[in-house]
């Protein structure tokens, strides 16, 4: 990774939060797909506060103080995006990204667009807003298409549905023990212990496989 001055900035989005360290910022590079997390090997990262507001001012001011303005910011996270973009991966290719999808606004164009995110990995898929969708619009006055917000949470239900299915032994566990806390139940009547116990199965299986 190159860093060069004015081709590069800061960047931190509601994504990159990490529980109890703060929110972790990413270096975006001119041209390049994708975003670098700071820190990694034997660089400590450093994090821009707990709420989103103080991290988004931490990178203003870092990237002014690099000598970018907005629209230079702006110009290199969208070259990022388009060499993204440029590079398709055929179905079967690779591995999809990790984690939980979340529907969230995306920070780049304040929210004028709907952001398909994993926490910790960055926007996965974009819904963009409709074409007469004013510059100034925010996710709450941006114009769209009437399907677009059910789309994007229909997309993050399936995708979240999809979790473990790489991993057949964990779902086997899952089941397991849900049908063990079921006959349990049915064995000695429902009562606490067994609301517990089936409690308790239904939490391990919405967490995934472990």
């Amino acid at each position: 990774m190159e860093l060069l001055d004015g081709h590069y900035c800061f960047l931190v989005t509601e994504t990159m939060y990490v529980e109890g360290k703060g929110y972790r910022p990413s270096i975006v590079i001119e041209g390049e797909p994708g975003h670098y997390p700071n820190g990694g090997g034997d660089v400590e990262p450093w994090y821009w506060g707990h709420d989103i507001e103080t991290a988004r001012g931490c990178c203003d001011k870092k990237n002014a103080a690099m000598g970018l303005a907005r629209e230079d910011v702006d110009r290199i996270i969208a070259s990022s995006m388009r060499s993204d973009a440029a590079e398709p991966v055929a179905p079967g290719d690779g591995q999809h990204t990790p984690g939980r999808l979340t529907v969230e606004p995306k920070q780049w164009d304040q929210g004028r667009t709907i952001a398909l995110c994993i926490a910790g990995q960055g926007i996965v898929a974009e819904i963009p807003p409709a074409e007469e969708c004013p510059a100034d619009a925010t996710w709450e006055t941006a114009i769209r298409q009437p399907e677009d917000m059910a789309n994007a949470h229909r997309l993050a239900t399936c995708w979240n549905a999809c979790i473990g299915l790489d991993d057949p032994e964990g779902l086997r566990r899952q089941r397991d023990a849900l049908l063990e806390a079921c006959q349990f139940a049915l064995d000695g009547g429902i009562g606490p212990a067994a609301w517990d116990r089936i409690r308790a199965a239904i939490a391990r299986a919405e967490k995934g496989p472990a």
